[in-house]
C-alpha cells in the first residue's frame, strides 16, 4: 500500500489502516477490508478475502487513476475474532469506544495472560488505546467482502447475497460442581457427576435453539473442560462455554437466561453446584438500509452481466 501512494500507519489498539486520500478534504471516509485471524477450522478464506480483495482494489484505483470525493481507507483490525481472550472484535471495539484501557487487564487468556499483556508483547501501549477511538464524523460508510460461512447460499444455489443484519452474541461461562469419586467404587445412586450433568446440559441448550418460538436463535456449546479428566474417575467438575447468537435482542438474552434457568434446574436434580459467569452481551444490528440496497443493485448488475456472457459462450 505504500508503494501504491497511499497513507499507512498501525494504531494503538494494533489496526492497520491505510489510506488513499479523495479530492474533498473535507468529507468522511468510505473504509473496506476485514482481518486476518479466524478461529479454529473457520475456513480457510475466512475474513482474509475481505483483505485480500483490498489489496487488488487499491492497485486498480491507482493504476487507473479512478477519482473519488471521498477519502478511501483499508482497514485490517486486530484480534477480531479474540477466541484467545474470550471477547471478539477487540480492535474494532476499541475503534468504536466500547473497550478502553481498563478492560484490557481483565480479558486473560487460558494460561492467565491478559489482553494488556498481549498488547505489550506485541509493541503496542494498552495505556494508549483511547488514542484509537474513531470519529463517527470521520467516516461515510464501511462495506466488507466475506465469505459464507453457514452454506445458506450455497445450498440454494445462490451465488451472492447481501447481509442486512449482524447477529448479536451472548457467552457464558458455566461451573458445574459435583464429586470427584472412585468409578469403581462409587455406586450410580451416590454420585454427583459433573459429566452427566454437562451432557445432559448441552442436549437442553441445542433443543432450546429448534424451538418454534426460537427462529432464528443459534446456540453453541464449543468447548467443554472436565477435570480431574481421567477415564477411571467420576469428574467432579465441568466448565462449559456458551455462545447464544440471534438476530433478535430480546430472544437472544431470553435464550440466554432460559440455559441458565435449565442449568440450574438440571444441576439441582442431580444434587450438582452451579455458577455462572456473563462473558459477553453484544446486540445484534441492523445494518444502513442505503448501503444495503446499493450492494443489491450491483449484485444484480454483476449476475446479469455474467447471465449473458454464460449465454454468449453457449455453442
Amino acid at each position: 500500500m505504500s508503494t501504491l501512494g497511499l497513507k499507512v500507519w498501525v494504531d494503538a489498539a494494533g489496526n492497520t489502516i491505510a489510506e488513499r486520500s479523495g479530492s474533498d478534504a473535507i468529507l468522511p471516509a468510505i473504509g473496506t477490508v476485514s482481518h486476518v485471524d479466524s478461529v479454529p477450522n473457520g475456513g480457510a478464506f475466512d475474513r482474509i478475502v475481505g483483505v485480500c480483495a483490498a489489496m487488488e482494489v487499491a492497485p486498480l484505483l491507482v493504476e487507473h487513476d479512478v477519482a473519488h470525493r471521498h477519502p478511501i481507507r483499508f482497514v485490517v483490525f486486530a484480534a477480531e475474532e479474540g477466541a484467545r481472550f474470550g471477547q471478539a472484535c477487540t480492535g474494532s471495539r476499541i475503534a468504536a469506544g466500547l473497550t478502553g484501557p481498563g478492560d484490557l487487564p481483565t480479558k486473560q487468556d487460558a494460561d492467565g495472560v491478559s489482553l494488556a499483556d498481549a498488547m505489550t508483547g506485541a509493541g503496542l501501549d494498552p495505556a494508549a488505546v483511547a488514542d484509537a477511538v474513531w470519529r463517527p464524523a470521520d467516516w461515510a460508510a464501511f462495506v466488507e467482502l466475506h465469505i459464507e460461512q453457514g452454506s445458506v447460499l450455497e445450498t440454494d444455489g445462490v451465488r451472492l447475497g447481501v447481509v442486512d443484519s449482524i447477529s448479536g452474541s451472548t457467552r457464558r461461562l458455566l461451573e458445574l460442581s459435583g464429586r470427584a469419586t472412585h468409578s469403581g467404587g462409587t455406586p450410580m445412586h451416590l454420585r454427583a457427576e459433573a459429566m452427566a450433568a454437562a451432557a445432559e446440559l448441552v442436549l437442553a441448550i441445542e433443543s432450546l435453539a429448534g424451538e418454534e418460538h426460537n427462529v432464528g436463535t443459534r446456540t453453541t456449546v464449543g468447548e467443554i473442560d472436565v477435570t480431574p479428566g481421567s477415564s477411571t474417575t467420576i469428574a467432579g467438575h465441568a466448565t462449559l462455554w456458551v455462545d447464544v447468537r440471534g438476530t433478535d435482542a430480546q430472544r437472544q438474552r431470553d435464550t440466554a437466561k432460559e440455559i441458565v434457568r435449565r442449568a440450574e434446574a438440571i444441576c439441582a436434580g442431580r444434587g450438582i453446584g452451579f455458577q455462572r459467569v456473563q462473558l459477553a452481551d453484544t446486540p445484534p444490528v441492523r445494518l444502513p438500509d442505503g448501503i444495503r440496497d446499493e450492494l443489491a443493485a450491483s449484485c444484480r448488475s454483476v449476475l446479469r452481466r455474467a447471465a449473458r456472457a454464460h449465454q454468449w459462450r453457449q455453442p
